[in-house]
């Protein structure tokens, strides 16, 4: 197994310094019930950090985060790590152009906090009517 130990980076400028084509979100396992919070906290943490990135995303088509990956078109969704070289090998150069498009386009709202600015005024908004 080869590693590349990059160091420390401070995470505001983390994303400006993550290389490669794609970001994998990736667990041990998928069975989230209450015990399993650590994979609930951090793969959107994770997607999160890669789409902030700019990178299209891996993950298991299984996944919550594969819904996302669905809806806004930002990478590809497997069903097994094995598999992953043959979604690649067989990925065109337009289609992954499409998905870079696509995600440079939901970082914007991802670094400026659309999302959170969202689910807060929803609250808000639920909290504030009769």
């Amino acid at each position: 197994m080869y590693f590349n130990y990059c160091g420390v980076i401070p995470s505001d400028i983390l994303p400006e310094k993550i290389e490669g084509n794609f970001g994998l979100v990736w667990g041990d396992h998928y069975d989230l019930n209450e015990s399993d919070s650590y994979f609930k906290y951090n793969n959107p943490h994770r997607a999160s950090l890669y789409v902030a990135s700019g990178l299209p995303l891996i993950a298991w088509d299984k996944s919550p985060i594969a819904d996302l990956i669905s809806k806004y078109k930002i990478g590809i969704a497997v069903d097994s790590l094995d598999h992953i070289e043959k979604y690649l090998n067989s990925l065109s150069d337009e289609e992954y152009k499409s998905m870079k498009i696509n995600v440079l386009a939901l970082r914007q709202d991802v670094i400026r906090g659309n999302f959170l600015i969202h689910v807060l005024d929803h609250i808000l908004n639920d909290l504030n009517s009769p």
